[in-house]
């Protein structure tokens, strides 16, 4: 079983990126190569330097999540080494577009060269995915509490994007007064949920924040002026980042 396992797991990654070609192919049907490249090079020269800055800057926060889940586990490890393999992973696994599925392998292959138990590898995984979420929930719940998006009713749950902020608002307070009050880890089934202290819980804020404004920012700042506004920008970009984390699309 286990070699069949290895054989079937082996080409999958040519298999979905041969799919993701052809879904992308089908959506840019309608524009021709030479319509793309003339795009892209209407972008102003100093727009994409501003670009890339971000893109790098973004790539440093999400080094910045596995930091701080080495000091939550309490493992030494240098921060170098949790950069590089940060930036290794992220890079490869967002690009590919299954975080999940690339970045994750390589961030075990990697951080098994310093010695980091696969258990202590899946806490920080953990970890760093929570904060990603944390991220989402926080400026999602700003964004779609105080500058909601009105929905057609036939087609969502909801009429508005308000219930969702304050459910997402709701979550992020829940979690702050769990990572002050409760001192003594949460029994959920067969599992065992410690939170990170209130610093801890204060650095993901601030980290993932920043990563979703920052990536946000390098999208926005490469469009055609006077487009839309960043805000307009943000509600759509936090409501397509949340359903392709979802979907893993």
């Amino acid at each position: 079983m286990k070699k069949l396992v290895k054989i079937l797991i082996a080409p999958l990654g040519i298999i979905i990126f041969i799919v993701a070609i052809t879904l992308l192919s089908h959506e840019m049907k309608n524009y021709s190569y030479q319509q793309i490249i003339d795009t892209i090079k209407s972008i102003p020269s100093f727009k994409v330097i501003i670009a890339l800055a971000l893109a790098l800057s973004y790539y440093l926060i999400l080094g910045g999540y596995d930091v701080i889940a080495f000091k939550f586990i309490q493992i030494p490890l240098k921060f170098k080494n949790i950069l590089f393999t940060c930036f290794v992973s992220n890079a490869l696994g967002n690009n590919t577009g299954y975080s999940m599925l690339f970045g994750g392998s390589i961030r075990y292959r990697l951080y098994s060269i310093y010695n980091i138990s696969m258990l202590n590898v899946t806490k920080v995984l953990f970890f760093s995915s929570a904060t990603i979420w944390f991220g989402l929930l926080i400026l999602g719940g700003l964004v779609f509490t105080f500058s909601p998006v009105e929905f057609s009713s036939h087609k969502f749950f909801f009429i508005s994007s308000r219930p969702l902020g304050f459910l997402f608002l709701a979550i992020v307070i829940s979690y702050t007064l769990l990572s002050i009050f409760k001192s003594k880890p949460l029994k959920f089934f067969k599992w065992t949920i410690t939170f990170p202290s209130i610093k801890i819980t204060l650095w993901q804020m601030t980290l993932a924040t920043a990563d979703w404004i920052l990536a946000s920012c390098t999208l926005y700042i490469l469009l055609p002026p006077d487009t839309i506004s960043y805000i307009t920008l943000l509600q759509i970009f936090l409501i397509a980042q949340m359903l392709g984390i979802l979907s893993q699309v």
